[in-house]
């Protein structure tokens, strides 16, 4: 048999007050008490009391067999019942036992839930782990705020996987064609985004394209402040304009500007892609006039100034039409 625990003697003695088993525990030993003067009586002879004398109490009191039986009687009986006692009580200990075990049913895994009388009135202090209403409340509004960015995470992460595999549709990783019906290729329409990557490498004879437009875009860094800067005076001064201008004169200034910008924009492109030398005024010199050809650049002949002027007036038609 297992020895019992700390929790089952603490239960088994409390529960010794049980009045029901109690009151018949109390009534069996105030029958025994009842019981020992009958029992005792037979026994004790019925001698005198011996006289006790005030002199000579300093000499030991002579050996009286009387005296002596007395004192055995009394002890013996005093012991009977001591053992009566025990007896009664180890037996209805048992019985109050058995009467919690099979009677009330007390259950070893029901004990922690019972409230002795020793914990009445007792305070104990509130555990700070133990959770109370606020506390649920904040973690159930944290639990449905995560469940919501988990719904709008998994509808981004389609979308992405659906916007993904049209772009891989669209972009063909073989060698940017795609097959008709009738058996013969045809370029991807969005083979560029690859084939644009690859050339740009190709020249610039690098293998990392973007590492060299980020290079570049580095060095042109400092050209773009001093822009940024110059721009900002020009605000600046603008700003500060004279507000006696109409706002007529102002429009037709800034057209102004805008008109010469386009035309010595117009005319570096033309003298230093295109070649071409253009006068003062913005003709195309045939390379015989002064100047000879115009510092050295090539110079257009008669025919192939006839032919521009020919493509000219073609474009203007047909921006007419």
């Amino acid at each position: 048999m297992a020895a019992p625990t700390t929790t089952d003697i603490e239960l088994l003695t409390e529960h010794f007050g049980y009045a029901p088993v109690h009151q018949h525990h109390r009534r069996a030993r105030h029958q025994l008490h009842r019981a020992r003067p009958p029992q005792r009586a037979p026994l004790l002879p019925r001698l005198p009391r011996p006289h006790h004398h005030h002199q000579n109490q300093t000499r030991p009191p002579p050996y009286d067999p009387a005296t002596a039986h007395r004192h055995e009687i009394t002890s013996g009986t005093h012991q009977l019942e001591t053992l009566l006692f025990a007896s009664i009580d180890k037996n209805f200990d048992l019985f109050e036992i058995y009467t919690m075990r099979n009677i009330l049913c007390i259950r070893p895994s029901d004990r922690d839930y019972l409230r002795l009388s020793h914990y009445e009135g007792l305070v104990l202090p509130p555990d700070p782990t133990t959770p109370d209403v606020d506390s649920v409340t904040r973690l159930r509004r944290r639990l449905q705020a995560s469940q919501k960015l988990n719904t709008m995470l998994r509808a981004e992460r389609a979308r992405n996987a659906s916007l993904l595999a049209a772009l891989r549709e669209l972009v063909v990783h073989d060698a940017g064609v795609v097959k008709r019906e009738d058996g013969g290729v045809a370029a991807a329409p969005f083979a560029f985004v690859q084939t644009a990557s690859l050339a740009l490498a190709a020249e610039s004879g690098s293998e990392s394209p973007v590492a060299t437009t980020t290079a570049f875009t580095l060095s042109q860094l400092e050209a773009l402040r001093a822009l940024s800067g110059s721009l900002g005076r020009i605000g600046a001064d603008l700003a500060a304009a004279p507000a006696g201008e109409g706002e007529g004169e102002g429009r037709r200034s800034w057209r102004r500007e805008r008109l010469e910008y386009v035309e010595t924009a117009a005319r570096k492109h033309l003298e230093r892609v295109r070649g071409l030398d253009l006068g003062e005024a913005g003709e195309v010199r045939d390379g015989e006039g002064e100047g000879g050809g115009g510092g050295g650049r090539r110079g257009l002949g008669q025919g192939e100034v006839e032919g521009l002027e020919e493509v000219a007036s073609s474009l203007g038609r047909r921006t007419g039409e």
